[in-house]
């Protein structure tokens, strides 16, 4: 009997991990390979997010108005810049060329983000550089744990929410094909956590709303979130939003006649899952307004001449209505032009993502409240989430910069979880088929790196 029980526990472990050794091994293989050829810096701002990473163990944080240092200024002039080529005025002269050969005019243009990524990175990146790599390489080769670790909790999420291990699997393994994740975790980007962080908010507000975790967790989470990058108030706003819907829903069918706009009112503030939502997103602001205040307290004089390598347009209507539709359009996608496999699988993803979203939200399935609150909550968010970037903006600058497609990577754990509603209850036939296209995406994103 303690044989027959060892075995038994061995085959269900077994079973249980075969999926997280699938999508380790793909992870791992993906960012390696990549970061081993050796390619030119980044478009997508990896200049100064190396500067940033190579000053956080003695500075801290990058000062607005500050110049980028000698690390980056040497990578940039003996690498290049993909799509742009070399800056500076030559491989052994980047300490003497002068700002204006560089991008931003020689100055930082990641100011505005939090030490969080970076700090973590850095320590993260120390074994590689005790190896005897350069920090560029060791920074990007950190982008292995940053997707090992979103990939493997977008399967427990997509698990946690139903979703049949095979299909799971599948989904996931797609996104390791999509440009956004290739741009995020190849390189140096403060898009690398974001899968992670999305995925492990998700799993944090179904823990919320089970009654397994306390509300106040969700909140922290928030906040943790939007200090690593401020597009993630994408996830947040999905989770709150939910978890706030969740709570009206499961109030009003208890009650069977209507009730004073008093005790409704403070029936549904009792209820953890609105506190929850609210306070999460209070949070999340909070704590980007916090920093915000730390940055321009800390901020240098900038001179007048110094410009800003971006595209700049007045807002306006057409602006907010172009903005509302970009990240149902492009899931997966980077902003920079795709090559085969990245056309195809943004194209798959967004035609499936919108596609569940229309499914579960015109024919609900009796019992399946959780998937019309999910689908609709993250319907709500993808079509905001643009003008609210560009509002804010906006309202600042007096302009508005063209969103790229990239921000949505905040939404694609939300996106998944739709693709895997509709595909649930199919055969196992299906499930199979889905994991294997999975896998082939993955593979051929591997191969041809």
């Amino acid at each position: 009997m303690p044989g027959l029980a060892s075995r038994t526990l061995g085959r269900i472990v077994k079973w249980v991990a075969w999926p997280f050794v699938i999508l380790l091994f793909a992870s791992v293989a993906f960012v390696s390979i990549n970061v081993a050829e050796q390619k030119p810096i980044s478009p997508l701002d990896e200049y100064v997010y190396l500067d940033y990473l190579s000053k956080v163990p003695t500075q801290g944080f990058v000062r607005n108005g500050e110049e980028t240092g000698d690390v980056a200024r040497h990578e940039i002039s003996c690498r290049g810049v993909a799509i742009y080529g070399l800056y500076g005025t030559g491989c052994d002269t980047s300490s003497t060329s002068p700002d204006s050969t560089f991008p931003y005019e020689g100055h930082t243009g990641a100011s505005i983000y939090t030490p969080a990524y970076f700090a973590v990175t850095w320590v993260l990146a120390q074994p590689f550089v005790w190896a005897g790599m350069g920090l560029l390489d060791a920074g990007r080769l950190v982008g292995v744990v940053w997707l090992s670790l979103g990939t493997c909790l977008t399967y427990v999420l997509l698990r946690r929410l139903r979703a049949p291990a095979p299909i799971a699997l599948g989904l996931v393994l797609a996104t390791i094909a999509t440009p956004a994740i290739y741009w995020a975790t190849a390189y140096i980007s403060t898009d690398a956590p974001t899968l992670a962080v999305s995925a492990g908010l998700g799993l944090v507000a179904l823990a919320v709303a089970r009654g397994r975790a306390h509300w106040a967790w969700f909140a922290a989470a928030s906040a943790v979130a939007v200090l690593f990058k401020v597009q993630n108030i994408a996830a947040v706003g999905v989770c709150a939003l939910a978890l706030t819907v969740s709570a009206l829903v499961s109030f009003w069918p208890q009650r069977g006649t209507p009730h004073p706009v008093r005790e409704v009112t403070g029936s549904l503030i009792r209820s953890p899952l609105v506190r929850a939502g609210i306070i999460a997103g209070v949070a999340a602001v909070g704590a980007q307004i916090v920093w915000l205040v730390i940055r321009a307290r800390a901020a240098l004089p900038v001179a007048d001449d110094v410009q800003i390598d971006s595209t700049q347009l007045p807002l306006s209507v057409s602006a907010l209505v172009t903005e509302s539709f970009k990240f149902l359009g492009a899931v997966g996608g980077a902003g920079i032009a795709p090559g085969a496999i990245g056309t195809l699988v943004i194209t798959l993803l967004s035609l499936l993502s919108v596609g569940a979203i229309v499914a579960i939200l015109f024919r609900p399935r009796p019992n399946q409240n959780a998937e019309t609150i999910i689908a609709g909550s993250t319907l709500v968010v993808a079509v905001l989430l643009g003008p609210a970037l560009i509002l804010g903006t906006g309202l600042v600058a007096g302009y508005y910069v063209p969103l790229t497609e990239r921000y949505g990577l905040a939404l694609l754990p939300a996106f998944l979880a739709c693709i895997g509603f509709l595909f649930s209850g199919r055969s196992r036939a299906f499930g199979s088929v889905v994991a294997g296209l999975g896998a082939a995406l993955a593979a051929w994103a591997i191969i041809s790196s």
